[in-house]
């Protein structure tokens, strides 16, 4: 099964280049990379450049005018490019560990999605990892990170977790109904496009949790990998979050909870539609 991994991107070099070589030194090597970026900056090209000469990576990059935060845009349009038929989607500040792909892979059947996690990391430790650190691995080490000013909050428990009970805490309980957190979830690209992909009406926030609960309205149900595999969220400023477009997309979040819709509002023509 060839896997598309999606990586939203926007003006962060530094965090896509980690992102990256997270990918690079995976343990499973059967997969594509799409950088979709919301923007067009030189920066950005410039790591893809790199890391395209100096690792295996198969890396395509994806741009589009920077017109206000369009993320949703800029992943239809990395779905229906895919070559994979099963997708991993993600964001430039997250790394993910070397067995990611490998592990969405395992885990994957039809009729499911597949929700990950990531450990937040504070700023001073964000911006101590190297490349360096994540092609060694040794950022994904508690020891290490607390080394470097991680303190342990809700969620440590994963990194040191052994693989055996980590199985185990993945099966406890139902998930929340439609949780697909954007920076470490993944589903059959044909059940992405089932739903008419995200929902191009939304801005910044619940775009996300708005798209997985068109996949459980469609008949999937979400399988949980937060133990047996996450990624690291590097820190960084959010420029583009603004209050009245979160309660905007709140109201469409609720539409669809009230409706149950599978397809996404914004591909109903009979509805005004101004791109953010």
């Amino acid at each position: 099964m060839k896997i598309t991994v999606i990586m939203a991107a926007y003006n962060k070099p530094s965090h896509l280049d980690r992102a990256l070589n997270g990918y690079a030194v995976q343990d499973d090597d059967n997969f594509e990379v799409i950088v979709t970026e919301d923007g067009q900056a030189e920066s950005n090209k410039e790591v893809i450049n790199h890391l395209r000469t100096n690792t295996s990576l198969k890396l395509r990059h994806l741009t589009q005018e920077d017109t206000g935060f369009r993320k949703t845009v800029a992943l239809n349009r990395a779905i229906e490019a895919a070559d994979g038929e099963y997708l991993i989607f993600t964001d430039d500040d997250c790394i993910p560990r070397k067995d990611v792909v490998s592990k969405h892979r395992k885990y994957a059947r039809e009729g499911r999605f597949i929700v990950g996690a990531y450990n937040r990391l504070p700023l001073s430790v964000s911006e101590r990892i190297t490349a360096q650190d994540v092609q060694s691995q040794r950022a994904f080490r508690l020891s290490w990170l607390m080394r470097n000013g991680f303190f342990p909050t809700r969620g440590f428990f994963r990194i040191i977790v052994p693989s055996w009970l980590a199985v185990i805490m993945d099966m406890r309980g139902p998930l929340d109904r439609g949780r697909f957190p954007g920076g470490h979830a993944s589903c059959f690209k044909k059940d992405a496009q089932k739903i008419g992909g995200f929902n191009e009406r939304m801005a910044y926030g619940l775009e996300d949790r708005e798209f997985g609960l068109r996949l459980c309205n469609s008949g999937l149900v979400g399988k949980r990998v937060k133990n047996s595999t996450y990624m690291l969220h590097l820190d960084h400023d959010r420029p583009y979050r603004h209050m009245e477009e979160f309660a905007e997309n709140k109201k469409i979040l609720d539409e669809t909870i009230a409706s149950g819709r599978i397809v996404s509002s914004h591909l109903d023509k009979s509805k005004p539609h101004e791109e953010n």
